[in-house]
């Protein structure tokens, strides 16, 4: 069934449902608190060792209990006797109460909350007084309750409350705090502002997977001067400004997991540097060799080059910088593609069986493979690619059949051989430049001229657009696409001429000669075979090693202007069919079946070798060298013709 969905709340209804829920307390506002005459209450009913009004939630084993359960939870046997004796009767069990025991509690205080409830009843009014209930607790817990901001004042009469968590809600901003709040948890919410009173007794703040962009953290650096714990994961801070400019010399552990900030270069040795105290960061402990190590760290990063100008050489050789990275696509082998062809191209004339055949003939003809003769000699795969920026790239073509041997005049045509695997690691753009992009972390796009010339460049755009586009298309994925590039057609074959018409033969012959030349033949439009997304947030979102540099860096005594290249290969992925390329359950491990006698292919999907790159150095200049192309061995002819032949020539 769909999950309904809750009416947005504020933070003092959803508090009320939820107590009114667990404990049958009707909060209000307008009782009033008579402490003393509630101490009395309580003395009272420990005294008499009695309930007023509620049935307690786990009853002690005894003869009286025993028989309640053997009558409520028996089959329905009558009273008394041995007609009720079925479920609850035996020594040592409990009986069935009727609230459930295992309810996942919304505080840690609920259990001492009953307590009273049980002594004095669910309809006390100095229980039910809204100042004996918001002091009263300490740890509160009310996600999924669609709570939207303002969280309002009326938070702050929860003067005790040290734990609040309001995950996975509607929160826009956090405008009130308890006084003495130390932790807050607001995952999974669209906060985007943090516009509360400063309060210091705050020490951990979790405003991970919020919409949060940098310019909030001048204003939690601000607010929560005694942090210690500070967790910012999936959220939009693309820039460590704020942070190197914080005052936050209490702060241990920090978290920018999946930001865009944790894509910088030497990300984690700058933190270190302007946050020495820090022992944990994204997670990962920090060492005594990382903060040695960000001291190499210049304090002004290198500017980047103004517009229209060329970055300097060095930075070009390099694998990126203050305001751009390389970014590499490098292909390995393509196996089991035949699958994803036979779903593409629909059903296939089947091969004629000996028996249509006659006589001797069945001998003399290689067998066919419809497959193989619907793609032909000509027939092309091309892969395409969705870069950050949104642009999709085409790569340059590969041949699918296998090179064919040559035929004497008269004879019967080859028989066309696909290949089993296809060897990309040769390919490039359809426009003959390396898998190889300079993205532009700043406006977006590609930082090449090339590319703003044929428009795959947004020039215009907002401060660290490029940094935070490459994020989402790290925690999205690397869309790929398969096409089959089909053949030419086959020219029409000229008209014939009828015989004893040689005048009307001249003067077609002389029309032909001064007719316009026909127009070429047009390819086929590409068909869709199959594609994927390719994961990459865990590879390089979630990094969870230490940044600890070479010994030549240290050496040299200076950083280099671009890291290790970040590489990602990803062996054996699958390109599904093209009705199930965005569906991310398809895109499982397929089980792997052999081929039958009669060489019938039974993968339904293509398996691709594939590696990402980040901070890539340039493509190298020489060519890999070409592997020897595939060829199909003629067959080998019978004894009996090959000395008739040889006769014939003699």
């Amino acid at each position: 069934m769909p999950a309904t969905k809750r009416h947005p709340t504020s933070f003092t209804e959803a508090f009320g449902n939820v107590l009114l829920h667990r404990t049958g307390l009707s909060i209000s506002e307008q009782l009033e608190l008579h402490q003393d005459l509630l101490d009395q209450e309580l003395e009272l009913a420990l005294r008499l060792d009695g309930f007023h009004g509620d049935v307690p939630l786990v009853i002690e084993d005894s003869p009286a209990a025993t028989q309640q359960g053997s009558t409520t939870t028996g089959g329905g046997g009558g009273g008394g006797g041995g007609g009720g004796e079925t479920k609850g009767k035996g020594k040592g069990k409990k009986v069935e109460a009727t609230v459930p025991l295992e309810t996942p509690s919304f505080s840690q205080d609920l259990e001492e909350l009953m307590k009273l409830v049980q002594r004095l009843g669910p309809r006390n009014p100095n229980l039910c007084s809204a100042a004996f209930l918001k002091p009263f607790f300490k740890d509160l817990r009310l996600p999924e309750l669609s709570v939207v901001s303002p969280l309002g004042e009326d938070i702050s009469k929860f003067t005790k409350l040290t734990y609040l968590d309001l995950s996975r809600n509607n929160l826009t901003n956090i405008d009130q705090l308890p006084p003495n709040i130390k932790f807050l948890k607001a995952y999974n919410n669209q906060v985007t502002r943090v516009t509360c009173k400063s309060t210091q007794s705050l020490v951990f703040l979790g405003l991970g997977y919020n919409p949060l962009g940098e310019d909030a953290l001048p204003k939690i650096t601000k607010r929560f001067p005694n942090l210690l714990s500070l967790d910012l994961c999936f959220t939009r801070v693309g820039s460590l400004e704020a942070l190197k400019a914080s005052g936050l010399p209490k702060l241990r552990h920090l978290c920018l997991t999946g930001s865009p900030a944790c894509l910088l270069p030497f990300y984690r040795l700058t933190l270190l540097r302007e946050l020495p105290l820090l022992q944990a960061l994204d997670g990962v402990a920090t060492s005594e060799e990382e903060a040695a190590d960000a001291s190499l760290l210049p304090y002004e990063m290198p500017q980047p080059a103004p517009e229209g100008e060329e970055p300097p050489e060095a930075a070009v050789a390099s694998g990126g910088g203050d305001g751009w990275l390389r970014l590499r696509l490098e292909l390995g082998k393509l196996r089991q593609h035949h699958g994803l062809l036979l779903e593409a191209l629909g059903p296939l004339e089947a091969p004629p069986t000996p028996a249509d055949l006659p006589d001797g003939e069945e001998e003399d003809k290689p067998k066919r493979d419809p497959l193989a003769e619907r793609c032909g000699q000509q027939g092309e795969i091309q892969l395409s690619f969705q870069l950050p920026d949104g642009s999709w790239i085409l790569s340059s073509t590969v041949k699918l059949a296998k090179k064919t041997y040559e035929v004497e005049e008269g004879e019967p045509a080859p028989p066309v051989v696909l290949k089993d695997a296809l060897k990309l690691h040769r390919v490039k753009q359809d426009s003959g430049q390396h898998l190889s992009f300079d993205l532009d972390l700043r406006r977006g796009g590609l930082l090449s001229r090339e590319a703003e010339a044929i428009g795959m460049c947004d020039s215009k755009g907002s401060e660290a657009r490029g940094l935070l586009d490459l994020c989402e298309w790290l925690r999205t994925g690397l869309p790929v696409k398969l096409w089959y590039l089909p053949p030419l057609p086959s020219p029409p074959p000229p008209a014939p001429a009828e015989e004893g018409d040689a005048g009307a033969a001249d003067a077609g012959a002389e029309t032909a000669e001064t007719a316009e030349p026909a127009q070429p033949l047009q390819r086929p439009a590409p068909v869709a075979l199959g594609g994927c997304v390719v994961p990459l947030e865990s590879a390089f979102l979630h990094r969870t090693g230490q940044e600890v540099l070479s010994e030549g860096v240290r050496e040299a005594g200076m950083l280099p202007a671009s890291p290790e290249p970040w590489r990602h290969e990803v062996s054996d992925l699958q390109l599904v069919i093209m009705s199930q390329w965005l569906a991310p359950e398809t895109q499982v491990p397929a089980i792997k079946g052999k081929a039958g006698n009669d060489g019938t292919r039974t993968a339904n999907c293509a398996l691709l070798d594939l590696a990402v790159t980040l901070y890539a150095k340039p493509p190298p200049t020489e060519e890999p060298p070409e592997s020897e192309e595939e060829a199909v061995a003629p067959p080998e002819q019978p004894k009996g013709k090959a000395k008739a032949k040889a006769k014939g020539k003699k």
